[in-house]
Parts: C-alpha cells; structure tokens; sequence
C-alpha cells in the first residue's frame, strides 16, 4: 500500500528560525509519517508524549540541563517535507548569555535526529531485509519506518525495566503514574506536561517513596542504582562511545536488574545500535511464528539462527516484525 505521507526527497539542513522558536529537519529518504506516528502511538518508549493533533505532539525533555516543553511536528508539504521542532515554553526568558538560545537549539536538534532515527540508513539495511521474501513484504508495507528511540540511555533503561514481568498495560500505567506523581511538570496554556524523573530526582525520591506508588521492592531498587550510574556518568550514551553491539550488551548486562533481553532492547532503543534481535521477546517470536507461518513459537536459540540472515541491520527485522503485532485499524 502506498504512503501518501511517506517522503523520499533528499535530507535537508536544519534551518533555524528562532533562538527557542522553532527549527525544521528535512526529512530523510525514505520516512513514513503514516507509521511513525502509529509507531510512537504504540511503542512503550512513546509514554512521555502527549498528542495535540494526529502529527503533532509535546513531551518535557531535559534539554541544556533544564526540563523544557518541547513540540514535535510531522509535516507532509511537497515542497519540504519535514520534523518541526519547537519550544512552546521558555523555562529560562532572561538567559545570561546571548548564545544561551542557539546552544539550547543545537542540543535539541541532536537529541531530535536520534530520537527519529533521522540518520540511520535505511537503504542499507533494505537491501540486506530484502533477501528474505516474507520480511520484503513488511519493508514494502513499513517502507520509511525507523526505529523510535529514547532520548537519553537512562530513559531506555527506566522504561525498560519497568516493562520488565508485567503486562504492556501495566507497565504503561506505572511509568504514568511516576511522571504524573514524581515527574517534572510543566503547565501551558491550561494543560499540565509531565516528564519521567530525571537520574537526580529518582536519587532524592529513593526506593521507599518509588514503592509507595506500586514499584516494586527490587525494581525500585535497580532504579535508583541505575539513577546513581547515569550522574556518575558511568551510565550515559557517550560513555558507550566505541562499543561494538555486543560488547554494549554485555556491558549493559553487568547493570544490576538488566539481563540479555533488557540490554538488547536498550541497545537499540537507548544507544542506537541497528544490528539487535531480542530473540527472547515473546511478542517477537510470535511475530515470527506468524510472519512465517510456524505451527509454532519458536525458541530464542532458533530466532537467534533465523535473525543471522539480516546480520548488520536485524534492529530493523526486529522492528517490521513487532509492526505486524501493534498494527492497528489499518488494511
């Protein structure tokens, strides 16, 4: 089926028109607005935003040190196509420095390009799915889908964890409920923004008070360990500088609370990396067993044989594959 908002025109340098205002990304080729949007919809890591229209949305995200309300916009134009970003709120209106604004901007920018995936190569990892006709099929369908990231690896981790044992429902309603009770929060124009607490929040909160509002005993346990690593900067995307895929995975994996599958869905969803098949998610291997039309679910060991087929670019199998289980509404 065709994207009437898929874009396939070249990337765009970002050109700013405002200190704090706003700033737009040309899209990169290809990018589907239709299933980022659904995509964000759907994906835990999609928790902190708030939709304002069906391609515009507004999440607090710590940008230059301080919590700001930051507004993301999807727009589908022919002549520029293109990701709108703005800040809606000035939390700093008298800056001390006059390159306050355009560092702020730039920070954001970066975060931005990460957060969608802006600078992944799609063509390349195409024409590696390509190879195996039933996941050519999902890349016809997906064609322009990259994978939603966490702003930060701490971010990844927090939500990670709290999926961890729990249903999608439940874990969606205790990463609410943290924002909402322990989150920054940000008021404009009527309506209250919340944000996941930050590594030095989560460390003045300590356990007992995450446990007061249904976190359990250890998890609330690993979150302030993991807090403590983020402001020790022992547990920050730049400290992960130079690993390779499976050296970062295993290093995630010494983290108290964080096994084989947490490290690999924060290795793609945290740090970026394009080459993680998380072979022990259940939804993943019902996605295959589906996708390929087993009698039935396969094992993580024979997922792991079956993702060597899609070696450099497997994030992207993974992603296709998980598309096919939160695809909702769409023929």
């Amino acid at each position: 089926m065709a994207d009437p908002q898929r874009h396939t025109g070249k990337m765009q340098q970002p050109a700013a028109k405002g200190s704090l205002g706003t700033c737009s990304l040309g899209l990169p080729s290809p990018f589907s607005i239709r299933w980022t949007t659904d995509h964000i919809r759907t994906s835990s890591y999609g928790a902190p935003y708030t939709w304002v229209s069906e391609t515009r949305f507004r999440r607090v995200l710590k940008v230059a040190g301080c919590a700001r309300l930051v507004e993301y916009a999807l727009a589908s134009g022919e002549d520029d196509p293109s990701l709108v970003l703005a800040m809606p709120h000035d939390p700093e209106p008298k800056r001390p420095r006059a390159h306050s604004g355009k560092r702020v901007g730039a920070e954001f920018t970066r975060i931005s390009r990460f957060i969608f995936g802006m600078d992944d190569d799609l063509q390349a990892a195409y024409a590696v799915l390509d190879r195996i006709p039933r996941i050519s099929r999902l890349v016809i369908r997906y064609d322009g889908l990259r994978l939603f990231k966490a702003p930060d690896l701490y971010e990844a981790l927090l939500i990670a964890v709290l999926g961890q044992q729990v249903s999608v429902a439940s874990a969606q309603s205790q990463r609410r409920r943290l924002m909402t009770v322990f989150g920054e929060k940000i008021r404009f124009e009527g309506q209250d923004y919340f944000g996941l607490p930050d590594p030095g929040r989560m460390l003045d909160l300590g356990e007992d008070r995450l446990r007061e509002i249904g976190i359990s005993r250890q998890k609330s346990r690993y979150l302030v360990q993991m807090a403590q690593g983020a402001v020790d900067g022992r547990l920050v995307r730049e400290s992960f500088d130079g690993e390779s895929c499976e050296g970062a995975i295993e290093r995630l994996m010494r983290i108290p609370g964080v096994g084989r599958w947490t490290a690999e869905i924060v290795a793609m969803r945290g740090l970026g990396f394009q080459d993680v098949f998380p072979a022990g998610d259940l939804g993943l291997q019902a996605a295959v067993q589906k996708t390929f039309g087993m009698d039935h679910r396969p094992s993580e060991k024979a997922l792991r044989e079956l993702s060597c087929r899609w070696k450099g670019y497997r994030s992207y199998a993974a992603l296709y594959l998980w598309m096919t289980l939160m695809e909702q509404g769409y023929a």
